[in-house]
């Protein structure tokens, strides 16, 4: 079978279009999406219908709903009884710069243990775990079909097909759990079991509601991982209370602290959702351990990981070099997957801490300055 090898640098970042229900125009009946935030018990369809709405997304596990409505009934929602807040339903994109230059080969490539996947230990955990039988969500562009990984199941959110159309979410995925066999690359958990969240389309475009009802899948289908190659610069309220409650059943949650770095790293450009306590916010390193020059500052990042010229998986049965704290991310969903099977006593919070951990565990490398900073957090990863 003939493979596509092609060099990509691209990055992971959603742009949201900020309104307030105070920027809409009193009269207007243009029709918006938004997301209505209910208080515990409070969820009132009803009151979206007499606002001459409709429900486009219910969800499961947070009392939310996502909704199209006329701009001159927002502010009247509101302060309808039982509603927290209604806040805009972004638009997200996927944006970056791509270059190609790539080459068929056959036969396959013989396979590789990557430099990233080297640099965090990985292949010394193998012979004790290897992440057999836990389930990682990659909420993303899907996953596409390919002989180096092995999707157990998902959903799509946009669409009927969780197949990866755009490339970013089979990159994500064989970083996480390419197969260890004898071609292509090797991912940091390659007995983990993938499952295709897709909520973003070919164009890498999606919405908040869409990462929401993402999250609410994963509580439902009882993942243990989720990976979140994405992020946005402004906070959802209902983005907030689903990670929260996936983080109370239980799951680990791994976001992108975002690829809005500069050289002044004492300014915080970290993302959402890996701005959030209960997610575990990753920067990026590069093969000298050196902060990688995009990748965003702040106190909420926690760890960091490889994330410069990564080779992964990717379409047409191919594969593909990527940079962007995209890539840093299923590294750290990676290692989770490791940890979480050798120790299946551990909770996730047990867990975090173990990912964590300083001396004498030395789970980390402690880069940057002495103990956790907002470049690297607690340092990078260690898989031992």
């Amino acid at each position: 079978m003939k493979k596509l090898i092609v060099s990509i640098c691209i990055g992971l970042l959603i742009m949201p279009t900020v309104m307030t229900p105070n920027a809409y125009a009193a009269n207007s009946t243009q029709p918006k999406k938004m997301i209505v935030i209910f208080a515990d018990g409070k969820v009132n369809q009803d009151i979206i219908l007499k606002a001459k709405g409709t429900v486009s997304k219910e969800f499961k596990h947070v009392n939310v709903l996502a909704v199209t409505i006329p701009e001159n009934s927002i502010d009247t929602l509101a302060r309808a009884p039982g509603v927290i807040k209604v806040e805009p339903d972004f638009e997200v994109t996927a944006s970056g710069r791509t270059t190609t230059s790539g080459r068929v080969t056959a036969p396959p490539p013989a396979q590789t243990i990557e430099w990233g996947v080297r640099q965090i230990n990985a292949p010394n955990a193998w012979s004790h775990t290897t992440g057999a039988g836990i389930k990682v969500a990659v909420i993303d562009t899907g996953i596409a079909s390919h002989p180096d990984l092995t999707v157990v199941g998902g959903v799509s959110l946009i669409g009927t097909s969780y197949a990866d159309d755009n490339g970013h979410g089979t990159h994500v995925a064989g970083i996480i759990a390419a197969k260890n066999n004898t071609e292509g690359v090797v991912g940091v958990a390659p007995a983990a079991e993938l499952y295709a969240v897709k909520v973003l389309d070919r164009r890498g475009s999606g919405s908040v509601s869409n990462v929401v009802a993402g999250i609410d899948w994963a509580i439902t289908n009882h993942m243990d991982i989720i990976n979140m190659s994405l992020g946005s610069p402004s906070y959802s309220l209902a983005l907030d209370q689903v990670a929260q409650k996936a983080y109370d059943n239980g799951i680990l949650l791994v976001a992108a602290a975002g690829n809005e770095g500069v050289a002044d790293t004492t300014i915080n450009n970290v993302g959402y959702p890996a701005k959030l306590s209960s997610v575990i916010a990753v920067a990026a390193t590069d093969i000298n351990n050196s902060r990688a020059y995009f990748s965003s500052t702040g106190l909420e990042v926690e760890v960091s990981a490889p994330g410069v010229n990564i080779k992964s998986t990717y379409l047409k049965n191919g594969y593909a070099t990527m940079s962007g704290t995209s890539m840093a991310t299923p590294m750290v969903a990676g290692d989770l997957a490791l940890l979480k099977q050798a120790n299946p006593n551990l909770n996730n919070i047990g867990i975090r801490d173990l990912l964590d951990n300083i001396p004498p565990d030395q789970r980390v490398i402690d880069l940057g300055t002495q103990g956790r900073d907002s470049v690297y957090g607690f340092g990078l990863i260690q898989a031992r």
